[in-house]
């Protein structure tokens, strides 16, 4: 899957850019590698979904952003919480902004 190209898709389509902040970065590429390694019945899921491939993909990354934002820990919280290499504290006062920019990729 080539991210860059992603990327470049959900910037035209939905004004979307994957690599605006640290968190967006890191689930495009965990999900590219899951994407890369996955496969149905021996197929894998680049050439499987060869028609839809960018809908398809976008679907799993909406899925690790949905993720990440939940596990986002309140503001002030004691807990520390790294994802992916994401320190997901950073972002506990921008919860709402980046439920916004990722709600453009949903409609």
């Amino acid at each position: 899957m080539d991210v860059k190209k992603f990327n470049e898709w959900t910037l035209s389509e939905f004004d979307f850019d994957c690599f605006e902040n640290d968190l967006f970065e890191r689930s495009l590429y965990a999900a590219g590698k899951e994407f890369e390694n996955s496969s149905f019945n021996g197929v894998p899921f680049e050439i499987y979904y060869a028609d839809t491939l960018y809908q398809t993909f976008l679907q799993k990354y909406l899925s690790h952003l949905q993720l990440l934002l939940k596990a986002i820990p309140e503001p002030n919280s004691s807990i520390s919480l790294t994802v992916h290499g994401v320190h997901l504290n950073a972002y506990s006062h921008r919860i709402d902004e980046l439920q916004s920019l990722i709600r453009k990729l949903e409609n």
